[in-house]
């Protein structure tokens, strides 16, 4: 295995990143945020996430170093020697590199574009075109990772949802649950 792909939302970081931001703008700019609600529902998900980015200086990333899932953190540090590890996410550009910055063990990301969300199936087109048929695990969380898992050699997973956990450990790989 040479590689291992990881979700940000509610996998690497505790929250979806892109919720927490818009709940900061709310609170320091209501019309801002007001906006944004608009742009979701007419323009969509991605061009809400890039009008978010432009608040990206409202994150407190010391406050985002404790949602760290301190176990994933762990493991990919144990790893980082090993294998490339790739943040693969459907948040903004400009928060996948601050992140990457942040945390180093990162060696590039797979992102969300103005047109595409990287996420399930978008995600994993997006994680084929880096490895080259090359063997790689996925660390997740929902059921929209689903797809990714099934091509997966090896699987990670952050959940509560049992049946969902029944599921991916009925695909007969290894599995680590965090």
């Amino acid at each position: 295995m040479k590689y291992i792909f990881v979700d940000l939302d509610k996998t690497f970081i505790k929250k979806d990143i892109t919720l927490y931001l818009f709940f900061k703008l709310l609170k320091k700019n209501f019309l801002s945020a007001m906006y944004a609600l608009f742009v979701l529902s007419v323009y969509g998900e991605m061009h809400l996430k890039k009008y978010l980015s432009k608040f990206i200086y409202l994150i407190d990333f010391e406050y985002i170093d404790t949602l760290v899932n301190k176990k994933i953190l762990s493991f990919l540090e144990k790893k980082e020697s090993e294998v490339k590890i790739v943040l693969a996410t459907g948040a903004h550009i400009k928060i996948a590199k601050k992140i990457t910055e942040r945390y180093l063990i990162f060696e590039k990301w797979v992102i969300a574009t103005d047109k595409i969300n990287c996420v399930g199936l978008n995600k994993l087109t997006e994680i084929k075109k880096n490895i080259a048929g090359e063997a790689f695990m996925y660390i997740g969380d929902e059921w929209i990772d689903f797809p990714i898992w099934e091509e997966a050699f090896a699987i990670g997973i952050v959940t509560k949802d049992r049946k969902l956990l029944s599921t991916v450990k009925n695909l007969s790989k290894k599995v680590t649950v965090f």
